[in-house]
């Protein structure tokens, strides 16, 4: 809290916290005060609340999982995000964006996905969704050898499949100098 005064504080996973502890964020959220761990001094929790799970909505509120009292207390606006699988028009876009952070850290001039690396992606399941999504891409830029595209072959063996692609492995998604590019849809 201290350290987001002023600011926008993010509690991912917020259902899976203690019960206990969802007891104290209340008492803060409800007080807008705070003490330091072992401090004796009375801070003012000045911070907007950004909370996210992945548990369905109705057991937020029906208390197997998280206070029904912390739910409505955070409940103030929610956002439902469908599963990776339902929004595959997504993936490109969301590739991007890994891709690029991943370049900005290692510069390996990895240039993009391959048209058909992308359709195999888009035909898997994503049970973990994005935190899969950024480990398969991880996966896909360390098996991508510096500067070249990245092609199916280079997808984790759960991905592939031995359906023949559709698209041909050497086509980019995107403009093959910028990188890493997207399918356009």
């Amino acid at each position: 809290f201290e350290q987001a005064r002023g600011g926008t504080l993010f509690l991912d996973e917020v259902a899976e916290m203690p019960m206990a502890l969802q007891s104290k964020l209340l008492r803060v959220l409800q007080e807008r005060t705070y003490f330091r761990l072992g401090g004796t001094e009375l801070l003012e929790a000045d911070v907007h609340i950004v909370a996210a799970s992945n548990r369905p909505e109705p057991t937020l509120r029906d208390g197997s999982h998280m206070r029904p009292d912390l739910y409505f207390r955070l409940a103030q606006a929610t956002l439902t995000l469908p599963p990776l699988r339902d929004r595959t028009e997504d993936l490109p876009a969301l590739s991007e964006h890994v891709l690029a952070r991943l370049e900005e850290r290692f510069e390996r001039g990895v240039r993009g996905l391959s048209l058909a690396a992308l359709q195999q992606m888009k035909r898997y399941e994503w049970p973990g969704n994005v935190r899969e999504l950024q480990n398969v891409l991880r996966t896909v830029y360390a098996r991508t050898p510096p500067g070249e595209l990245a092609m199916r072959r280079h997808l984790p063996p759960s991905l592939r499949s031995d359906d023949e692609p559709s698209v041909p492995e050497e086509e980019p998604t995107g403009d093959a100098e910028a990188p890493p590019a997207s399918a356009p849809e």
